[in-house]
């Protein structure tokens, strides 16, 4: 585990930056997308590749934190004919689980 822990953090401050690069975007200042938040998705995105055994990217970082600003935005918005009180009824509310890849690590063995 302390492994996967010391890869992580060698990617810390590379994830960081694509953080606050995207926090500063239209995109994310429009629907509130904060520096800690997408710096988290980054970190995640670095976790889950390490753990397929395959080298995290820039590019492909940074597309997770961009599509987590795409996410909160439809969860903010309301559109006509939507009922606030009920948004998982509304066409554009889309579950978190949508972020997640293909392959779930919750049920994995512990290294």
């Amino acid at each position: 585990m302390k492994d996967i822990d010391a890869a992580i953090a060698g990617y810390r401050e590379a994830v960081a930056a694509l953080a606050l690069r995207v926090s500063r975007g239209p995109g994310a200042v429009r629907v509130g997308a904060e520096f800690d938040d997408l710096e988290q998705e980054g970190l995640i995105d670095v976790w889950q590749s390490l753990e397929r055994g395959v080298t995290p990217r820039a590019d492909i970082i940074e597309n997770r934190m961009k599509d987590y600003v795409r996410w909160l935005g439809t969860q903010i918005s309301h559109p006509r004919g939507c009922d606030p009180e009920h948004p998982e009824d509304c066409p554009q509310h889309v579950s978190y689980d949508t972020l997640l890849p293909i392959d779930d690590f919750r049920g994995s063995e512990t290294r």
